[in-house]
């Protein structure tokens, strides 16, 4: 999903979100998945909730947050640093 979104082929992206979401009902997918997907998508307010599940289920992913390049945009909006906060 994340690929296609930075591809601009939004609605791919979306169709490989929803189909992550039948997977997800199915078995765990980290919720990391989803927030980098809907980031690249340029959806902030869905991926900042995804980041806020993905905390609530201590992925792992989680730990590299403050340093992964896919988030430099973000790093000094009020929204990013509040769900970091809340990381740890």
């Amino acid at each position: 999903a994340r690929t296609y979104a930075l591809s601009d082929r939004a609605a791919q992206a979306r169709d490989a979100l929803e189909a992550l979401r039948v997977l997800a009902a199915e078995r765990y997918v980290s919720p990391f998945e989803f927030a980098v997907a809907h980031q690249a998508l340029g959806d902030a307010d869905d991926a900042l909730r995804w980041l806020g599940r993905a905390r609530d289920d201590r992925c792992f992913e989680l730990l590299s947050l403050a340093v992964d390049p896919r988030f430099d945009a973000w790093r000094r909006t009020a929204e990013f640093t509040a769900v970091t906060a809340r990381i740890g």
